[in-house]
């Protein structure tokens, strides 16, 4: 697979800063470097993801006021609901009940320019399509789409993929909340595969539950099969052949990994002061056998990564790719981040990868590092020390992160990806029939995204991991959406009209389950006081509410 990224200035995209001039371009272009990616052609096939323009349509808007130039429209945009409902409602009209759809677009190389010279840059014309939806109020409103004004220059990267030997193009929008403006230069090379060798010094991966970020992040350091990672004996040397080494309990890695939680603290992160036991040695220096309790300075996850990054650095053994080292932080938002960086959080501003302001460590870390025979009386991020970091956006984050604190992470927003091929061959079982998992979640995340006026709670491609039973996909997606989602929305005095758990079509209150009835005996049915068995529950709100198809057929009853 091939794959390149461009970030999106002003002049490729319809939303722009306020005050920035009237803009007329209509197409969308590309760096000379990227002309290899297209190939030697007049146009190209380019496939767009409607819940990802629709990610990138509600970025915008939670952005806005911004001025808006597209053709011949040139005006300043605010939010409003009305806005968000009509900018919806054009996506649902391009799209037209699909989740994608494939656009031909027209593609130009060597432009001449006014001043005689030649444009090397690679143009996509011929982005605009007319469409007409009809609003509220029963008006037929006809409007021109076109990619670009799903773009907001400056924070919005467009990455296009392509199969080996494919000729269809997979685009998709990825924001970042923090802009970087830059001279209309190109921002990426031509990939290979789908990692990079040396990813940025720190950036979070964000996104719904189930969208890959930790599959992502391991690609990116370990590798698929963990042919990326480097590992080092005793003595702080490369280990050339890992699995001639029978006790591996005692290598180390280039890769650290941490988990933050409520109850991480900053001593959790770097260390602290310990009672360990130590043995005791004689005059000689050898170990008499005995061992004393004494208390030593304990290194975490951030000091490990830290000596490691620092010792690798200056090892001439080691090329380059294996000199990175690699911190990872899971969930970072469910733990205080100011708590638990305190004043490491001055050195996440680099400069050439280094940190710009070291900060002097405290007297039990500076004699672990003068230990370790490393500069002990300053701490300084090296470049090849990357700090990698996920977040769940649906979870209730007890420490919001402040904004100084995120403004020194890149950002990367991981989007659901329902064409996914792993996924795609997943299935649940109900009642004895297998369905499609991506044909749910096509189905299922719309109604969690109108229940919860967020696209947060929806869940990603990998939610599941594999193909699942009855049981288990009621334990883990159904009792995820009553508990995220549909449980407030239910109350017996009173059933909103978002709930959705229902076991048939429409808004009939005796249609409505709770997940507690889809175990035991069932759904009361208070009419003819029967009771509605729990499958037959859980088939009625896929097959009747959702509408999806069986994947296979039901087995025959038994005679």
């Amino acid at each position: 697979m091939a794959e390149i990224s461009k970030l999106m200035n002003k002049t490729n995209a319809s939303y722009r800063e306020l005050g920035s001039g009237d803009a007329k371009n209509t197409d969308l272009f590309f760096d000379r470097e990227h002309r290899e990616f297209f190939g030697n052609v007049q146009s190209v096939t380019v496939r767009l993801d409607k819940q990802n323009l629709a990610q990138a349509f509600l970025f915008i808007a939670s952005m806005l006021p911004k001025k808006f130039d597209s053709s011949s429209v040139h005006e300043n945009r605010s939010y409003s609901p009305d806005f968000v409902e009509a900018g919806l409602a054009k996506l649902d009209a391009v799209f037209n009940g699909n989740n994608y759809m494939d656009f031909s677009w027209s593609v130009r190389t060597d432009v001449p320019m006014k001043n005689g010279e030649i444009d090397e840059r690679l143009y996509l014309n011929g982005l605009i399509t007319n469409h007409q939806y009809t609003d509220r109020n029963g008006t037929v409103v006809p409007f021109k789409f076109t990619i670009r004004d799903y773009l907001l220059g400056g924070n919005s990267t467009v990455k296009l993929f392509k199969e080996d030997g494919a000729d269809l193009i997979k685009l998709f929008v990825i924001n970042n909340p923090t802009p970087h403006f830059e001279d209309e230069q190109p921002s990426s090379q031509i990939i290979a595969g789908d990692s990079t060798s040396n990813p940025s010094e720190q950036k979070i991966y964000y996104g719904c539950p189930g969208t890959g970020k930790s599959h992502k992040v391991k690609g990116l350091t370990e590798g698929a099969d963990g042919e990326k990672t480097v590992y080092f004996d005793e003595s702080g040397a490369k280990v050339a052949d890992v699995n001639a080494v029978e006790d591996k309990s005692k290598l180390s890695s280039n890769i650290f990994r941490t988990t933050f939680h409520p109850d991480y603290d900053y001593s959790s992160f770097v260390g602290s002061y310990k009672p360990v036991m130590q043995p005791v040695l004689d005059e000689n220096g050898n170990e008499t056998g005995k061992e004393d309790l004494v208390y030593a300075f304990v290194p975490q996850v951030f000091t490990n990564a830290y000596v490691r990054a620092w010792k690798s650095l200056a090892d001439d053994s080691l090329t380059d790719a294996e000199k990175q080292v690699y911190l990872i932080i899971e969930e970072i938002n469910r733990g205080n981040c100011a708590q638990i960086f305190g004043d490491l959080f001055q050195l996440l501003d680099r400069k050439n990868g280094f940190s710009e302001y070291p900060i002097i460590p405290d007297a039990e870390l500076r004699k672990y590092l003068a230990k370790e025979k490393l500069e002990s009386n300053m701490l300084r991020l090296p470049a090849n020390l990357h700090i990698l970091a996920t977040m769940n956006t649906s979870d209730q984050s007890l420490f919001p992160m402040d904004s100084a604190f995120k403004r020194r992470w890149a950002m990367e927003y991981i989007p659901i990806n329902l064409a996914q091929p792993d996924a795609a061959k997943f299935t649940f079982k109900v009642n004895g029939v297998d369905y499609s998992w991506v044909e749910f979640l096509s189905k299922v995340n719309p109604l969690i995204r109108k229940a919860t006026d967020s696209e947060d709670k929806q869940m990603g491609e990998f939610f599941i991991k594999d193909s699942v039973s009855e049981d288990d996909f009621k334990n883990k997606v159904i009792f995820y959406i009553w508990n995220d989602v549909c449980k407030d929305l239910y109350s017996a005095s009173r059933i909103s009209p978002l709930f959705f758990m229902r076991s048939a079509e429409g808004d009939d209150r005796k249609d409505v389950f709770t997940f507690a009835e889809l175990f035991g005996a069932g759904r009361h049915n208070e009419e003819d006081n029967t009771f509605t068995a729990p499958s037959d529950l859980l088939e009625g709100f896929i097959k009747n509410y959702l509408k999806l198809t069986p994947k296979t057929a039901p087995a025959p009853a038994a005679e």
